[in-house]
């Protein structure tokens, strides 16, 4: 008993950090998304400002040192929060974690609409005026899917990893054809313009592109670990071939 109490205990400060690492990165997604939404809403068809709330959005309007941050935020925190529990309690945590960042984002996009016009009329000259609407219903709610799209593919690639199993991209292709009908043009937009920025040797742009192959074998090397510490006889078998076959 003495030795199983402060593994619990360890397991369940560890819950909280990552419970407390998953509001953080709904917050950041969804706040860049709710930040963006008055400004695009206020472009009045003018391509330029559509443009340029897409890439703030992401994080390539001039307000981040690495692209799409939330996204690379809710990656890990998600691959963290999917270790030790089942697919359903998973999806219930996240879901009341994003119900809860959905309103401290909101919040906190009344700032973020400010830096993002202020950013706009340094970077194109055009003034959207002193007074921003908040964000709108639409706008949260193209953010929420676009955050469930991501974590389900989030997830889908965990799972097939652990499982040796392509059946979980299911999900996330069919949710990504809704988010291709949502927002048609903004896939090709800030992907062309990263292209574009790393072919001209934007260190930004660069180290963001060389950050996604480095957080993916980070967290599939984080789940083999796990999977040789639940199977120590199976690690230990593959150890002994690999040492029988270089004999």
């Amino acid at each position: 008993m003495r030795r199983l109490r402060p593994s619990l205990l360890l397991r369940g400060s560890e819950a909280r950090l990552t419970a407390a690492l998953v509001l953080a990165a709904q917050t950041l997604f969804l706040w860049m998304f709710l930040s963006a939404d008055p400004i695009e809403r206020l472009a009045r068809g003018n391509p330029a400002v559509l443009l340029f709330a897409s890439d703030w959005r992401h994080g390539m309007a001039g307000n981040s040192w690495l692209y799409m941050p939330g996204f690379f935020a809710v990656a890990a925190a998600v691959w963290l929060c999917g270790r030790h529990s089942p697919v359903p309690a998973i999806v219930t945590h996240l879901s009341a974690s994003a119900a809860a960042a959905t309103f401290v984002a909101a919040a906190g996009s009344i700032l973020g609409a400010r830096l993002a016009a202020d950013q706009l009329l340094i970077s194109t000259g055009i003034a959207l005026g002193a007074a921003l609407p908040g964000p709108s219903a639409i706008g949260t709610a193209r953010g929420l899917y676009t955050l469930a799209t991501w974590t389900s593919f989030v997830l889908a690639c965990r799972h097939a990893l652990a499982h040796r199993t392509w059946r979980p991209f299911i999900v996330p292709a069919v949710m990504s054809i809704g988010l291709a009908l949502i927002r048609p043009w903004m896939v090709d937009d800030f992907t062309t313009l990263w292209a574009q920025r790393v072919a001209t040797g934007d260190l930004i742009a660069c180290t963001s592109a060389a950050a996604i192959p480095a957080l993916a074998t980070l967290l599939g090397a984080g789940v083999q670990r796990s999977q040789s510490r639940a199977n120590p006889n199976c690690a230990a078998g593959t150890r002994r071939a690999a040492t029988t076959s270089s004999r």
